[in-house]
């Protein structure tokens, strides 16, 4: 870097300084657009700014809570007709139904589902978990 300042001067000096001056000449038609700040103005002189928005953005109120079914009423299996159930290790809804009904059958699974409302899935019962059989 200290070489290339170095070497640039030199040249300068060498060539006699900077006395050679161009000469511009300027075109007297020419008038900068409305929106050009002329030259010498300063900062008072210039326009002020556009004012910051002050748009609010729109409200949206939040959305309705979700309203829920009430949940069914277990009725107990005396009043239905039926009978209670106590499942055991190892059982099934499909094997309950056979117990009750006869043979096990696609039928006798819905009437236990829908008997007990709480069982969201065949295969979702449990050992000692109680089930209204009905008639």
């Amino acid at each position: 870097m200290k070489m290339a300042l170095v070497t640039a001067l030199a040249a300068v000096i060498a060539l006699g300084g900077c006395a050679k001056q161009n000469k511009v000449t300027v075109d007297s038609a020419f008038t900068p657009p409305a929106s050009a700040p002329a030259m010498g103005m300063t900062g008072a002189d210039l326009p002020p700014p556009p004012p910051p928005s002050t748009a609010v953005p729109a409200y949206a109120p939040p959305p309705a809570a979700p309203t829920y079914a009430p949940a069914p009423t277990v009725t107990p299996a005396a009043a239905t007709g039926g009978k209670t159930h106590v499942v055991k290790q190892g059982e099934n809804l499909w094997k309950i139904s056979g117990l009750y009904y006869g043979k096990p059958s696609q039928a006798g699974v819905a009437k236990i589902l829908k008997a007990n409302p709480g069982v969201a899935n065949a295969n979702a019962i449990k050992a000692g978990q109680k089930l209204v059989i009905p008639d």
